[in-house]
């Protein structure tokens, strides 16, 4: 009844009559003829609806789209640990770099300041009593300064610099003492050794003096041996008078010898009494020298000190460096390093939490 074949209709005849008996053809639809096929058949042949068509293609879209998507964008994890907020590098730490005993906190916890205001003052008597005894020893040391730079010089007179107008009257005074002191005792040791000297220097000229009168004495009386030696030994000069003359040369030469043994010593200790003179001067100004070094290391050293101390005096009084709020305001009981303050200044675009937890992204 049917060729096998997929058409798109298919037409019957028959002969056989129908009602008035006669005969006719009959059309038939895909969708009907799908009817008559085998299942697998039917499936290829029937017309699917457009709507699966469609919903195919959707899903397919949409599986592409969620692809790409998971293939560029970002997945942030997130893990919950406990915090604080805070804003953002608005938070200004004040610490104090000395610390000390606070005589008065003039804010709170959450208070709104403005730039220049108190926030904490520190007692000023022990800084004051330090910056008293930092003063008097550097005024000590500067005097001693100007007094060895004096010695140092040979200077007549001392005179102090103009940064020590207003020292105490009594630490001038003392330095001026030991100046003259110094100068005397210096003065008096000197004037001995070269006294000593100059009487050598005399005694030397003496001994010189009296070696040349004896040089004469021996050369006439050595003329006068020689002229009665042979005299007396041909017996025309007497044998006692050439014995006395002999003996006369004799004894002057002794004393030349003699003189010229004193000669040498006075000259030896003449020599020394001077090299004394040089040693006193050489020691006494060495030793000034020496005490300058140190006297103006100990007065830089203290400068530096009582520097430090008086800046110190000026932060007694810590102020607030910007407009914010007072948070975490904590002062320690113990002597620690300082006492920190933090004022946050409000900013509501940026905001960061601190917070402690392990692994936490």
């Amino acid at each position: 009844p049917y060729g096998g074949q997929k058409n798109d209709a298919l037409t019957f005849k028959t002969d056989q009559t129908v009602g008035a008996g006669h005969g006719f053809s009959a059309v038939m639809t895909p969708a009907r003829y799908a009817d008559f096929l085998p299942d697998a058949q039917a499936i290829a042949a029937r017309e699917h609806s457009p709507l699966a068509r469609v919903l195919l293609v959707a899903i397919a879209l949409l599986a592409t789209l969620a692809i790409g998507w998971a293939a560029i964008a970002e997945v942030e994890k997130v893990t919950t640990a406990p915090g604080r907020v805070r804003p953002d590098s608005r938070v200004k730490i004040i610490n104090h770099p000395e610390g000390g005993r606070i005589q008065e906190i003039y804010v709170i916890e959450g208070q709104r300041v403005a730039a220049g205001d108190p926030l904490v003052e520190f007692d000023p008597e022990f800084l004051d009593e330090e910056v008293g005894r930092l003063h008097e020893e550097w005024t000590t040391f500067a005097a001693q300064t100007a007094r060895l730079a004096a010695e140092s010089v040979r200077a007549n007179n001392l005179i102090f610099p103009a940064d020590l107008s207003d020292a105490p009257a009594k630490i001038l005074a003392n330095q001026r003492a030991l100046f003259d002191a110094r100068r005397a005792a210096f003065a008096a040791n000197r004037g001995a050794a070269e006294d000593t000297a100059r009487r050598f220097e005399g005694e030397v000229g003496s001994l010189r003096d009296q070696i040349a009168t004896l040089r004469q004495t021996v050369e006439v009386r050595a003329d006068q041996e020689s002229r009665t030696r042979s005299s007396a030994e041909q017996g025309y000069f007497p044998q006692l008078r050439y014995l006395t003359i002999k003996n006369e040369l004799i004894e002057a030469e002794g004393k030349l010898a003699s003189r010229q043994n004193d000669l040498a010593a006075r000259e030896a200790q003449l020599s020394e009494a001077r090299g004394r003179v040089s040693q006193i001067e050489e020691d006494y100004f060495s030793d000034v020298i020496g005490q300058l070094v140190e006297s103006r290391q100990q007065r830089d050293s203290l400068a530096r000190e009582l520097s430090q101390a008086t800046n110190q005096q000026n932060r007694l009084i810590v102020r607030a460096p910007v407009d914010g709020i007072v948070q975490n305001l904590s002062v320690s009981s113990r002597p620690v390093g300082g006492q920190q303050r933090t004022i946050d200044e409000p900013d509501p675009d940026r905001r960061h939490a601190d917070h402690r937890g392990a692994g936490a992204e």
